[in-house]
């Protein structure tokens, strides 16, 4: 319903982690799960996703930190080797390059503020025409309440390796 009267629809998981995480990650094949999009998805695909991408020990080192900030256990999938992260990632990458229309990878490396400042000057590309200038050169300055709305959601993400699909 949000799709139909034009809303923007965000994200943090879509096909593509399916792709990743069973593809890669478990070796299934990539051809059966295309015929699970296409079966269940009819044509739908996201118009943006961003990929928040990190070299393995990064995350895991990442990954340390928070758990023993938060005092807790890795889940199911963080127990995974390194092999599989990064098959996972492998796969991620590969969308990525297999569609770069709709793909924008962020260097999920830098700091925070750095990940967030390429968020938004990835956003601002899709509102605004190239004409302004590169993206990576502008400051993040829409007025468009879409962009405002997604620009708050960017704000608050913190360092992952989930990607973020905007669809609408």
């Amino acid at each position: 319903p949000a799709l139909e009267r034009g809303a923007w629809v965000v994200c943090d998981r879509f096909t593509d982690a399916t792709f990743a995480y069973q593809g890669g990650g478990r070796g299934i094949d990539p051809a059966r799960i295309a015929q699970l999009e296409c079966f269940v998805q009819q044509g739908l695909s996201p118009d943006l996703t961003l990929l928040l991408d990190m070299p393995i020990e990064t995350a895991r080192q990442r990954l340390e930190g928070r758990l023993r900030d938060l005092n807790t256990q890795r889940d199911r999938f963080e127990q995974e080797h390194a092999a599989f992260f990064s098959a996972v990632r492998d796969a991620y990458l590969a969308r990525a390059q297999a569609v770069p229309q709709r793909f924008a990878v962020v260097d999920a490396a830098q700091p925070l503020e750095g990940v967030q400042a390429a968020i938004a000057r990835v956003l601002e590309g899709r509102d605004e025409p190239e004409e302004n200038g590169p993206i990576k050169d502008r400051p993040f300055q829409s007025n468009n309440p879409r962009m405002l709305q997604i620009r708050a959601v960017c704000d608050k993400v913190t360092h992952t390796d989930v990607p973020l699909l905007i669809l609408g």
